[in-house]
């Protein structure tokens, strides 16, 4: 790391769209944007390195501030003290293996963030603590050439290993820094599991749709402490997140709008699957469950009512999931001969066939609500008519 610190001038040679149409112009997959902050990303150009093979980097514009302008050129630096340190990891001597260094960066990041709380706190705050450790260890071995110091260090062991701790463990950052638990598990998962060989136009689509709303939830993030003392560091769900604004649950209507988005891309890879499908049976047991999907979304995607959205919750957390791995795992065993695929198969159509009541158990609990609305209304207007009539006779 010696000399890094002034090496710190990059300019931006790719913008996020063109990089992002770069990868897809070159068949190369990326991960469109930081998933921890949800910042536009850019591939800047080191102008200072010596080592070529450490030119290029890609960083979140959040990570980057504007430092000086040369020639009408913009210098910008790294701000963030720990993407600095990782910086020679990360770079690269060509605009491929830049993306490539970013994937596997992002795709460490959402593994991290998937973990439990205080597991993901430590794995994300390692190589900061490795930094400290070494920092604050020659700094206490200066120290410690002063008598009275050395002798307080040694009658205070106890205390003075405390405050060492303290000082590397950077426990302070859970009372000001979000860790990624505003982040629907889901997302995450799809982040984390991700193949990265190819350009992923479905991966790419559903995750460009879902940047405004993760960005607007990083944005509204608390620190774990905060979400520890309300109670809500769950690892399944979306938390809700209180702001200060005006009292109003906007993280309520993200989270309405996460599941709409969930449930329409949900339904487009089913779809896209059904269309591989050449039995004729199983086709048809995935079209119908896709024309209730289909009613689903006309339900939650233009409604106010809360309730009604939360309610698909289960749709897109469990069975969307089991329904999409069923038929990938049914697509794999097609080019299988063994007895043994062919048993496995049957009992794949059999859940299939099954499914469909289901989903349709789930909608009929989806517009329930409505219905006995409408039932109400129903009933007072027949009251109200019977009552005219009544009156006339």
């Amino acid at each position: 790391m010696a000399g890094t610190w002034q090496w710190n001038d990059f300019i931006e040679e790719l913008s996020g769209e063109e990089l992002r149409n770069y990868a897809r112009e070159h068949n190369r997959f990326i991960y469109p944007y930081d998933i921890l902050t949800g910042s536009d990303i850019a591939m800047f150009k080191n102008v200072k390195v010596k080592d070529a093979k450490k030119r290029f980097i890609i960083c979140p514009l959040d990570d980057m501030n504007e430092k000086d302008t040369k020639d009408g050129q913009v210098i910008y630096e790294i701000e963030s003290w720990a993407r600095m340190c990782d910086w020679e990891s990360c770079a690269d001597d060509s605009y491929e293996g830049a993306i490539a260094r970013w994937n596997k960066q992002m795709k460490k990041t959402a593994a991290k963030m998937m973990k439990p709380p205080l597991r993901r706190f430590v794995a994300m705050e390692s190589s900061s603590m490795v930094t400290n450790i070494f920092l604050w260890g020659v700094l206490f071995f200066l120290f410690s050439f002063n008598s009275s110091v050395s002798d307080f260090f040694h009658s205070h062991y106890i205390l003075t290993s405390l405050l060492f701790g303290v000082l590397c463990s950077n426990i302070k950052n859970i009372f000001t820094k979000s860790y990624g638990e505003e982040i629907p598990r889901e997302t995450l998962r799809s982040w984390a599991g991700v193949s990265t060989h190819k350009f992923n136009e479905a991966f790419y689509e559903k995750a460009m749709r879902q940047w405004e709303t993760l960005r607007q939830l990083c944005e509204n993030s608390v620190p774990l402490y905060l979400l520890w003392r309300r109670g809500k560091l769950q690892s399944n769900a979306l938390l809700p997140i209180e702001t200060a604004d005006d009292g109003q649950d906007t993280t309520g209507k993200i989270y309405c709008q996460e599941i709409r988005d969930s449930l329409r891309g949900q339904t487009e890879e089913i779809s896209d699957i059904r269309t591989r499908i050449s039995d004729k049976a199983v086709k048809r047991y995935v079209e119908n469950i896709l024309k209730v999907l289909q009613e689903m979304q006309q339900a939650v995607s233009f409604t106010e009512s809360s309730a009604k959205v939360l309610a698909a919750r289960r749709i897109v957390s469990y069975w969307n999931d089991e329904l999409i791995a069923l038929l990938k795992s049914y697509m794999d065993l097609l080019n299988n001969s063994s007895e043994e695929a062919a048993d496995t198969k049957e009992k794949i159509e059999a859940v299939l066939q099954d499914l469909y009541p289901v989903y349709k158990k789930e909608l009929g609990r989806i517009t329930k609500a409505e219905t006995i609305e409408i039932d109400v209304a129903i009933d007072i207007m027949r009251k109200e008519i019977d009552q005219v009539l009544n009156k006339e006779r």
